[in-house]
């Protein structure tokens, strides 16, 4: 066969096929010791005794092919020709098998990894168990959702399984004041609800019931201080076994306990060392401590202690055990002449919970790894809805007046106000009390006298007055 000056022969016989095409002449010997390959003047040689295969520079030397596109392309022929070697096809067919299973391969870590670089929501993956210690600011107050909550929603939103652990479950119930003679309202059947209600524990009414079962333990108490827990953070190490210590104490040690900087910091140190000897592997997130309203020095002693722990973290960290430093004061919307991230100055409100859980999440994201990102603040933080009491009554008798009123789910205390009937009342003037009554000894007799009560559910959220009602003094 002959294509203008190109002539191509193909001889078969038993011990060798010749190929020549034009002036490119390629010759393929088979035998059993090895195989021949030649491309024009660029030589291939394949030993199949030997596993060594040489291939010169052929991209440096295709230009002189006058066959090939001047691109680096070699003729497929040789290709077709071995095709019928069920070695070729055998390693075609592994190596096409190789680039599926590591595409698949691949594709899934990325898949699951873009889900979260923590621990993805598979069944496979034990939750991680988290222990928070702390304060008031913890432990939150009755009817509040509690940055815990806000926390917890972010594991959910980034499909991180989470079980928080601990002793307590509850926030901080208002006092049962029971001299008034009207009794707290009784909490729903346990048959209502799977478990405890919102109600029974002091959350939010609108908080996941999932919360409840999974992400409502902790170990926090109304006015901790770091040196109360020094002593028996082991124990509940021990008992619980969580992955991770959150840990936001040490306003109490600094506000009402006056301890100095350098005292607060070292009872951060033994707190940690005594988890760690219980745990060894223990992860840490370690808050600092936020600004509020103004109280003497506290502000300078507050920044004195935060500088000394960003300090001293890294010198606790251990690759088997890392203590990671959470940004709460900067992240928390508090200082000495405005706060609005508090309900009273200190103890956070509906915003203070989101900058509170945003604050742990960018250390268990940034440091640890954990979620998809950080908790995003909301545009608008929800409100809170603060009810009016709705009964009051006067007891009046020859030493006082009482006037009581009825409970009032999540109101942080009450504002109540007397004076005498007829006079126009004082906005401004108030007696706060977390009680349910108030008694008057200071009334004369045959003097008339009226009484109103608000519930006071933060600074800045308070609920109506209730109708005034009078009465004298016998």
């Amino acid at each position: 066969m002959e294509l203008g000056e190109q002539r191509t022969r193909l001889l078969d016989s038993n011990d060798h096929d010749i190929m020549e095409l034009g002036e490119q002449r390629t010759r393929l010997l088979d035998s059993n010791d090895h195989d021949i390959m030649e491309l024009g003047e660029q030589g291939t040689r394949l030993l199949n005794g030997h596993d060594r295969l040489d291939f010169a520079d052929i991209e440096q030397n295709l230009d002189h092919n006058p066959l090939s596109n001047g691109k680096g392309t070699l003729r497929i022929g040789w290709l077709k020709r071995n095709w019928r070697d069920s070695y070729w096809r055998d390693l075609v067919a592994v190596a096409v098998l190789v680039g599926i299973i590591c595409g698949a391969l691949g594709y899934t870590l990325g898949f699951w990894a873009k889900r979260s670089p923590g621990r993805a929501l598979r069944p496979d993956i034990a939750p991680l168990r988290i222990l928070v210690a702390g304060d008031s600011i913890s432990q939150g107050c009755e009817s509040m959702h509690t940055w815990r909550y806000r926390l917890w929603e972010w594991f959910q939103a980034n499909n991180v399984p989470v079980t928080f652990v601990g002793p307590f479950h509850q926030t901080r119930l208002q006092p049962q004041d029971l001299s008034t003679g009207v009794p707290l309202p009784a909490a729903r059947h346990g048959d209502e609800l799977d478990g405890p209600t919102a109600m029974d524990n002091g959350y939010a009414f609108d908080i996941e019931p999932e919360f409840l079962r999974t992400g409502s333990a902790h170990f926090s108490i109304w006015g901790r201080e770091i040196a109360q827990d020094v002593d028996i953070i082991n124990q509940q190490i021990h008992d619980y076994r969580p992955d991770y210590l959150l840990v936001e104490l040490g306003f109490n040690d600094l506000a009402w306990a006056s301890r100095e900087p350098d005292e607060a910091l070292l009872l951060m140190e033994q707190f940690i060392d005594k988890a760690r000897a219980t745990s060894p592997e223990l992860r840490f997130a370690v808050a600092n401590v936020p600004q509020r309203s103004k109280v003497g020095d506290l502000d300078i002693r507050t920044g004195q202690y935060n500088e000394k722990l960003r300090e001293a973290i890294p010198k606790w960290s251990l690759p088997s055990s890392p203590v990671e430093l959470v940004e709460f004061m900067e992240a928390y919307s508090c200082g000495q002449t405005n706060c609005p991230a508090a309900l009273d100055g200190i103890h956070p409100n509906s915003r203070g919970e989101f900058e509170i859980a945003h604050a742990f999440s960018k250390t268990l994201y940034h440091n640890f790894g954990i979620g998809q990102q950080p908790l995003a603040l909301p545009a608008k933080f929800p409100s809170r809805t603060c009810l009016t009491p709705a009964t009051v009554a006067i007891y009046p008798s020859q030493e006082r007046i009482r006037f009581t009123w009825d409970f009032v789910y999540g109101a942080y205390g009450y504002e109540v106000q007397v004076q005498q009937e007829g006079v126009e009342w004082v906005i401004d003037s108030a007696n706060f009390t977390q009680e349910r009554h108030l008694d008057t000894l200071w009334t004369t007799k045959g003097t008339a006298w009226e009484f109103r009560v608000r519930s006071y559910c933060e600074s800045t959220i308070k609920s109506a007055w209730t109708r005034a009602v009078s009465t004298t003094m016998p």
